[in-house]
């Protein structure tokens, strides 16, 4: 194919390539990638039309040095889209919906006789982690993906516990506040399949700065705390203390 595609063609290329992969891809890749189909793709005009789709948001592109060499373009992460739908819905309701709609059920662990309430969460938390649907990635320079979502249960009482969420899906920023409405859907659906319908998952804290997270605070009714056989913690022996806290 000549150098005469038009520029829409050239954006349809390049969002149906960055589309079926969740990778980054430089300019030599997405032309190398069209070459072995047998279309060519002026890399000029490929680079006039790559700025083109990320100044318009449609894609996304990795710092690069200021000639723009070894830049890498991808399409924006799953949640950028949520966060979008956070600005537009003020319900808090209707946000957490989406979150426990979007979480799938999941066969935990539910032996908890004789466990700890953190014991239990950290016991799942791994299945938390490979379902929660607005994981926060990082693209490396080979293409690659690296994630950067972390999950930390930090210990309140025998039968709360606090779950902290770094990056949040509001990214820590005031105008995205509405969307850890979103991600205490999540949390409760997550609670829900290990523990009991009843937990209740509310949002607690924003931690700002360089490595902003969220804090949700998780609380099983003691009734249910006692029915499910959750052991109770002296978060005042210090040896317990060091154990379900560790460097405290």
């Amino acid at each position: 194919m000549s150098s005469r595609m038009s520029s829409s063609a050239r954006k349809t290329k390049v969002i149906t390539l960055l589309s079926m992969y969740p990778r980054s891809f430089s300019i030599k890749e997405i032309i190398e990638y069209y070459g072995s189909l047998g279309i060519h793709l002026n890399r000029n005009s490929l680079r006039k039309t790559l700025d083109e789709l990320v100044t318009t948001g449609r894609i996304k592109a990795t710092k690069a040095s200021a000639d723009k060499k070894g830049r890498r373009y991808y399409l924006g992460e799953i949640a950028d889209i949520y966060r979008k739908i956070a600005e537009t819905v003020s319900d808090k309701q209707s946000l957490l919906n989406i979150g426990y709609n979007l979480t799938p059920t999941i066969q935990f662990e539910t032996n908890h006789e004789g466990k700890s309430l953190v014991d239990i969460l950290n016991t799942n938390l791994i299945q938390l982690m490979i379902h929660y649907p607005f994981m926060s990635v990082e693209h490396g320079e080979n293409g690659g993906l690296r994630v950067k979502s972390r999950f930390e249960v930090i210990p309140i009482d025998d039968h709360s516990a606090t779950i902290r969420v770094s990056p949040c899906l509001c990214k820590g920023e005031e105008a995205y506040s509405n969307a850890c409405s979103i991600v205490a859907g999540s949390l409760k659906r997550f609670t829900t399949g290990v523990l009991d319908p009843s937990v209740n998952v509310r949002w607690s804290n924003k931690r700002r700065g360089d490595n902003p997270a969220c804090e949700f605070t998780v609380e099983v009714k003691i009734k249910v705390a006692q029915q499910l056989g959750i052991k109770r913690v002296d978060l005042d022996d210090p040896a317990e203390r060091e154990r379900v806290i560790p460097g405290l």
